[in-house]
């Protein structure tokens, strides 16, 4: 009647027990390292993953797992359409091609070319100054101290004159 998941299979599925889950997770692996369809059909099997194809079926594509097939001898294949679309060979095949379309990259952004460097300025360099070639007050703070010493001295002043008058 309905393509929907029996209680007990969205139960494993929500555990991670569900074999179909385990199915296809091992498919979308094998599919990101894939080149073409020809190749994922080859890589399955060191994926753990037992492939029959025959295009001229209706049914074309089946998977199980190995591990199913060790412990279940009897156990059979199963269909694609019965994963999800998404697992069908049409499908299969335009997601191998999207994989392989974003593993090229291309810089979205135009290398800039950095140009020579410019001959130096003497102003720069000598407010920047090198150890040797410093000026006395190169400190940063050396000014700042000064301004504030020569504002304590006026308030001190100021402070002193009040009190005399």
């Amino acid at each position: 009647m309905g393509n929907g998941k029996s209680h007990w299979e969205w139960d494993m599925s929500r555990q991670g027990l569900s074999w179909k889950a385990k199915l296809k997770y091992a498919i979308d692996q094998v599919i990101k390292v894939s080149e073409d369809f020809d190749d994922f059909l080859a890589k399955c099997k060191d994926f753990g993953v037992l492939v029959e194809y025959d295009p001229d079926h209706k049914i074309d594509l089946k998977f199980m797992l190995a591990e199913q097939k060790e412990r279940n001898p009897r156990a059979r294949l199963t269909r694609a359409r019965t994963l999800g679309w998404f697992y069908e060979t049409e499908q299969i095949k335009k997601r191998i091609a999207q994989y392989i379309g974003a593993m090229i990259y291309v810089p979205k952004a135009r290398i800039r070319v950095i140009t020579p460097k410019a001959e130096e300025n003497k102003f720069i360099r000598d407010a920047i100054g090198e150890p040797h070639t410093a000026p006395r007050y190169s400190h940063p703070n050396i000014p700042i101290r000064a301004f504030m010493l020569s504002r304590i001295w006026s308030i001190e002043l100021w402070q002193y004159r009040s009190i005399v008058i």
